[in-house]
């Protein structure tokens, strides 16, 4: 699946948005294929199912996601020349419509692109069921549609708060429904349940590695209970990965970093993940729409080191992460190996400047004295998803490295989280060691016993900086702990990430939904404080 699932494009799923409708004279065109000629068979239905994984390659999800969810915690931070980006990581929102990136249209910007793929999840759920064909498989497209519409309104959610909850294909009559955040909600659970009954366990057929399974459908239940501080419901869809049938499709990976090369990828720690490709090389034409459609990563393009060729350095790590990895080392003595894994810095080798490696050069050599892009103390890159590992340079929009949404190292650190939430911390400290023992550090059992509910909560925090930085989770871990809605967490977090000083209570957890779609569909509402 990792190769075709991009390659198909819907005449019937182009819109790219719900919400720019007015009376124009509509001619059919003889060339397209209309609704009742293409949902006709099981090949039709496959391809509707593709066209939205499809989705993901676009840059309102491929570019902006891992910016947003990234450099928008504490993790992160932006010094792009693209003004516009620097200040939405900033909090500062000058244009409401920027959303992170409409530049070539709305099929470019995160609220454009989600809803591009809510539309096409909407036909497959409409008009696959008449279809005649197998019923599994009418049964898993369908679940496959279900997961893959709660995805796209989980992050549109977690970005926007109360958004218009559309569940049909695109009418005149849907446009003026407006939604609240807590039935939007409702609408993603009850759709991963029904996905839950009609998705496999795992695929056996090569080509379907990729689709969605019922692992995926708990995983998205169990992080929505989360958002919501549900943690007794949380706990129980993760007992499902941890203790029930998932025990035995998922484990942890021996080496941590096979979950962010290409090397490893579906492997059996991975619950769900996002799959990108370089075979079919299109250059800069992701969102264009076109037959020669680049499906590779952008991801580190926009992460990557500055003056590394096919780098934007458009985000930076913060480095106040790095002395999070350097409070404890391996049961042996060595440093933890996530480390160099995580983030690319200075002492990424710990030897130094002179042995750490920049895509074939050394630190020194790259940025020391006399070189072009002289050495800055605040010089700090997420590391994982950079192809520095094989080659000397990105190739733009061309990453083959799959995006991992979901994997057993996140999930388990989660159920210790909800099992201490629920105050059994004893029985929580397991899966924790599991994670930390996996990168050689000893049982937090054995260095940290007895630990309160409070303190052992503290400790996660810590756990989950060196487990997942970089992976597009903090900003939900900050939402989902209150940090966001005090003042007193705000300021905390502010002292090591001076952006936050710009943070309003009240306002900043969600960005302003854009002002064009409020023009469009004056129902919609503004968040309050914008």
């Amino acid at each position: 699946m990792k190769n075709k699932i991009l390659l198909v494009v819907l005449c019937l799923g182009m819109a790219s948005s719900f919400w720019g409708c007015s009376k124009k004279l509509s001619i059919e065109n003889p060339n397209t294929e209309t609704i009742d000629q293409f949902w006709t068979n099981a090949t039709d239905a496959n391809e509707g199912v593709v066209a939205a994984y499809a989705v993901f390659v676009k840059p309102g999800y491929n570019w902006w996601f891992p910016i947003l969810y990234n450099l928008c915690s504490d993790e992160g931070w932006s010094e792009s020349g693209f003004t516009a980006l620097a200040n939405t990581m900033q909090f500062i929102y000058p244009d409401y419509n920027f959303l992170a990136g409409s530049i070539r249209g709305q099929i470019d910007d995160v609220w454009g692109t989600a809803y591009t793929g809510i539309y096409r999840c909407n036909q497959i759920i409409t008009y696959v069921p008449p279809i005649k064909m197998d019923t599994v498989l009418r049964n898993q497209y369908i679940g496959e549609a279900k997961f893959l519409r709660a995805y796209f309104y989980f992050n549109l959610i977690n970005f926007f708060g109360n958004v218009p909850l559309v569940l049909e294909p695109n009418n005149s009559q849907l446009l003026k429904v407006n939604s609240t955040e807590q039935a939007d909600w409702q609408q993603c659970l009850a759709d991963l349940k029904d996905a839950e009954t009609m998705l496999p366990l795992s695929y056996s057929a090569a080509g379907d590695i990729g689709r969605v399974t019922q692992g995926a459908a708990h995983a998205l239940r169990a992080e929505i209970y989360l958002q919501l501080r549900d943690y007794a419901s949380a706990q129980n869809e993760l007992q499902w990965i941890v203790e029930g049938p998932g025990a035995t499709l998922y484990s942890l990976m021996p080496d941590y970093m096979d979950n962010f090369t290409h090397l490893a990828e579906n492997n059996k720690e991975s619950i769900f993940e996002i799959q990108y490709s370089n075979v079919i090389p299109g250059g800069d034409t992701q969102g264009d729409n076109v037959t020669n459609e680049s499906l590779g990563s952008a991801r580190a393009d926009f992460i990557g080191p500055q003056g590394v060729s096919g780098c934007f350095s458009d985000a930076r790590a913060r480095r106040w992460m790095i002395n999070e990895f350097l409070a404890e080392k391996t049961a042996d003595g060595r440093r933890d190996p996530r480390l160099a894994v995580t983030l690319l810095y200075d002492s990424t080798d710990e030897r130094g400047p002179g042995f750490t490696n920049v895509y074939g050069q050394t630190w020194t050599a790259f940025y020391g004295a006399g070189s072009v892009f002289p050495n800055n103390p605040d010089y700090c890159w997420f590391h994982k998803y950079l192809n520095d590992y094989w080659r000397n340079d990105e190739d733009i929009f061309n990453s083959p490295i799959n995006s991992r949404v979901f994997r057993l190292g996140d999930m388990l650190l989660l159920y210790a989280e909800c099992l201490n939430a629920g105050g059994n911390t004893s029985q929580a400290y397991q899966y924790v060691d599991r994670v930390r023992q996996r990168s050689g550090l000893a049982p937090l059992s054995t260095v940290k016993p007895g630990l309160t509910q409070d303190q052992f909560f503290q400790q996660l925090k810590h756990e989950r900086i060196t487990e997942m930085c970089g992976e597009m989770t903090r900003w939900l871990d900050l939402k989902r702990w209150g940090d966001l809605d005090r003042q007193s967490g705000v300021d905390s977090i502010a002292a090591r990430d001076p952006d936050f000083k710009n943070f309003v209570v009240g306002k900043n957890r969600v960005f302003p939904i854009p002002q064009k779609e409020i023009d469009l569909n004056p129902s919609i509402q503004q968040n309050p404080g914008w």
